[in-house]
């Protein structure tokens, strides 16, 4: 096998609680390191978090100094400025916190290529939130770093459009994320007609609200349903959803709601589960709907994220992002048979085999050598 080019993946935080882009890049190089290009993380962590089991990988992981908010750290600092020159490229993953400007400070120094993943940072929903900083950051660091990039890793072709809309010229690569499903999913044999899953983070860009008041308008029609909302917590917004629900009336024993799953747990739950909706506003890929997918289970998600091909594959809608056209869509899907149900969810899991992490790993080898000629 070809070693090919050795890579250092730089993100600011592993926390279980961040969802998508922990499992997405600790994913990413375990895949690198099976099919021999070789890849190691550096991050930054604060007492008590949380991180996953990853294997064959090295973390290299440094406690956070001030300013605590952008996730300094002088120990990853000292790391880079030692051992950088070990690696063929850095690859920096998200955008805003001070990792970043460390990756592009030691790619300079040593003359190394320099690779960023946005991971949906750079949405327009996403820029409206706490607009006055972001913008200036465009025009100071984080442009920077931007603009100093060889290359520009989007998981979508939507988000590849937005990065030229923001005048960002450079190569850039479209490269998904993938999917890795355990070796059993037993759970499938006794998948529940009744359960509707939210299975994300807790937070407003996922539009558990518009979910929450389209569930209250239709769940009198359909008794024999009940919505499950599933995930981390990490910035205290599940209490709002959950006095949304009791303001709405929505009777206890008809929503319900749950702390985060991960591992075996998540894949149970996932299998077991009739339907995922995911009522996003914006992302630039939703990894929950490929796993949902690759479990069999039809997804229902908006056009804030980039599943038109749910459509196009019969495994699913994708709609609107507003609370009509999630509750149309909720009333078609639990209006369907058990058996239509079923055969959306077989075209998923189908479709989700183009997926897999090592033709994933396989791409982003091949994007990397292409910057290093």
């Amino acid at each position: 096998m070809t070693q090919g080019p050795r890579s250092l993946h730089l993100i600011s935080s592993l926390r279980l609680a961040n969802g998508g882009p922990t499992q997405s890049v600790t994913r990413l190089c375990e895949a690198l390191n099976a099919i021999g290009s070789p890849a190691e993380i550096a991050t930054v962590a604060a007492p008590g978090e949380e991180r996953p089991e990853v294997e064959n990988t090295p973390i290299h992981s440094f406690p956070i100094t001030w300013p605590r908010r952008l996730r300094r750290s002088h120990g990853l600092e000292a790391f880079l400025s030692a051992e950088a020159r070990r690696f063929d490229l850095i690859h920096v993953h998200g955008l805003w916190q001070w990792p970043g400007v460390a990756g592009r400070k030691a790619a300079r120094r040593h003359y190394l290529p320099l690779v960023i993943s946005p991971r949906g940072m750079l949405e327009p929903w996403a820029l409206r939130q706490r607009a006055g900083i972001k913008h200036l950051a465009l025009r100071t660091w984080e442009g920077d770093n931007l603009r100093g990039c060889r290359l520009l890793h989007a998981t979508s072709e939507p988000e590849a459009a937005r990065f030229r809309s923001l005048g960002l010229t450079q190569e850039t690569c479209i490269i998904p994320n993938g999917v890795e499903l355990p070796a059993s999913t037993d759970a499938r044999s006794c998948r529940s007609r009744s359960f509707i899953l939210f299975l994300s983070r807790f937070h407003p860009v996922k539009g558990g609200d518009l979910l929450i008041r389209a569930w209250a308008r239709l769940h009198p029609a359909f008794p024999e349903w009940r919505l499950d909302l599933v995930g981390p917590d990490p910035e205290g917004y599940r209490a709002g959803w959950e006095d949304l629900a009791k303001t709405l009336r929505i009777p206890p024993e008809r929503i319900r709601f749950g702390g985060p799953v991960d591992g075996n747990d998540k894949w149970d739950l996932l299998s077991s589960v009739a339907l995922l909706v995911l009522p996003s506003h914006s992302e630039s890929f939703g990894n929950v709907v490929l796993e949902a997918l690759a479990c069999g289970v039809p997804v229902i998600t908006t056009q804030g994220t980039p599943w038109a091909g749910l459509r196009e594959h019969g495994c699913g809608w994708w709609v609107p992002c507003d609370q009509e056209a999630i509750r149309e869509a909720l009333h078609s899907a639990l209006s369907m048979s058990d058996a239509d149900l079923r055969t959306m969810g077989r075209k998923g899991e189908a479709w989700s085999r183009d997926f897999s992490w090592s033709a994933i790993a396989q791409a982003m080898t091949g994007a990397y050598r292409s910057i290093r000629r």
